[in-house]
């Protein structure tokens, strides 16, 4: 047995002895919420060895061949500068050319591997794009409101106070009546075991921790262990309609868009839950999708199960494609002359008089031109136009004349040839 599998045991068997029935006979969500992470982390700490992990100095695509291959060009380079023996150096070189070349060599191979699951892990390429990249994080110096911030506490500071003004608490009631919505309730719905290990089996992995500090991965590992107190929770909190503080919380990540780096204003947000309130939310999600999904038009595209821009873009494109085959028009000379129908008729008049008007005043303009041009040089211009017509029209029917002559020649040689 390995010892993955010993860590895995013994926290499912100390979660298994736990007796969870103190959830539903707290009748409080925040006590319950607090002893059941209190538990939680004890089984962590009893089943989940600590261990230092160190952050490696080379590339993710390094080799481990290349990383001994390189310390050794290391040890050997510095062998040869306390010794100056040239028998060290040729030593020296030989490794270091064989590292260029393995250095090529996992270069290769890494390009070919990321490519090779773009179509099915497109997160695998983008994790390669941003280790190529030299400026990694959040730079030393920051500025805010003409500030400069340069220690971590600062920078902290200044996020939080940007992040804090792009945001406005509404105190106010809501103008709306939930009267009227009353088969919108959730207070009614009962959660079962089975329901919340389907939900916890189909997060990701990969996320990581939240606020909770529980990942993924430990819900999913203690699945069957843990679904029974998480549905006990769950219904707690559905019947008090209380939502725990913990929960409430989350991790806000500054992203950078576009500009100045070293601009706070040049970041947004991004809020990292806990993965057991992201259950909740999926729960709400589902009921809420199950009841209203009567009232949502089939033309809706965003924010929908199965759907997005691409099946949007698709059912436009097979709207256009069928229109122009069967001859029809997407929008009707009916709807085109509506809005002219519901305009205001002294505004379409008015537009009307102001365009005569402007043609009325070119009219004017030319038959003044025209007025005071040179009547001599006009009957001049026309004169020399219609004799270049006219040779025109000479040379023409001379060319015409002798393409006849021509082709009779042609034809009168063809006969006699015949003839002979």
């Amino acid at each position: 047995m390995t010892r993955l599998c010993r860590q895995e045991l013994t926290a499912v068997l100390l979660l298994n002895s736990v007796d969870w029935s103190f959830i539903r006979s707290t009748g409080d969500i925040e006590l319950a919420t607090k002893r059941f992470y209190d538990i939680l982390f004890e089984g962590i700490h009893k089943s989940v060895s600590r261990k230092i992990i160190e952050i490696d100095k080379y590339p993710k695509w390094y080799s481990p061949e290349l990383k001994k291959l390189i310390n050794l060009k290391n040890k050997l380079y510095k062998r040869y500068k306390s010794s100056k023996c040239e028998d060290d150096y040729k030593h020296y070189a030989a490794v270091r050319k064989e590292t260029k070349f393995l250095i090529d060599l996992c270069f290769l191979c890494c390009i070919s591997s990321v490519e090779l699951t773009i179509p099915t892990n497109i997160k695998h390429f983008w994790s390669f794009i941003n280790s190529l990249r030299k400026e990694k994080g959040i730079p030393n110096t920051m500025l805010y409101e003409n500030r400069s911030l340069d220690s971590p506490e600062d920078i902290l500071n200044g996020f939080s106070e940007y992040f804090q003004s792009c945001y406005k608490n509404y105190h106010s009631e809501p103008s709306y009546s939930l009267t009227a919505a009353s088969n919108l309730l959730l207070s009614n719905h009962s959660f079962t075991v089975d329901e919340r290990e389907k939900k916890i089996l189909a997060l990701d992995s990969n996320k990581n921790s939240g606020p909770d500090m529980i990942p993924p991965l430990l819900l999913k590992g203690c699945c069957y262990s843990l679904s029974t107190p998480l549905c006990e929770l769950f219904q707690l909190s559905f019947n008090t309609c209380c939502f725990s503080e913990v929960w409430k919380n989350s991790n806000l990540f500054p992203i950078y868009k576009a500009g100045d780096k070293c601009d706070i204003k040049n970041y947004r947000g991004i809020s990292l839950v806990s993965s057991i309130p992201k259950l909740i939310e999926s729960i709400i999600t589902d009921e809420l999708f199950e009841i209203t999904k009567h009232l949502i038009a089939e033309e809706q595209h965003g924010f929908f199960r199965g759907r997005s821009t691409t099946t949007n873009l698709a059912v436009f494109c097979d709207f256009l494609s069928n229109n122009i085959e069967t001859g029809k028009r997407p929008l009707t000379d009916d709807k085109l002359h509506q809005p002219l129908e519901e305009s205001d008729d002294d505004n379409l008049i008015g537009l009307l008089e102001s365009d005569t008007e402007d043609l009325v005043e070119t009219d004017d303009e030319l038959r003044h031109l025209l007025e005071e041009s040179d009547n001599d040089n006009f009957i001049g211009l026309l004169e020399s136009d219609t004799e270049d017509l006219v040779e025109t029209d000479d040379d023409v029917e001379d060319e015409i004349i002798e393409t006849n002559n021509d082709n009779d020649s042609d034809d009168n040689e063809n006969r006699q040839k015949i003839s002979s």
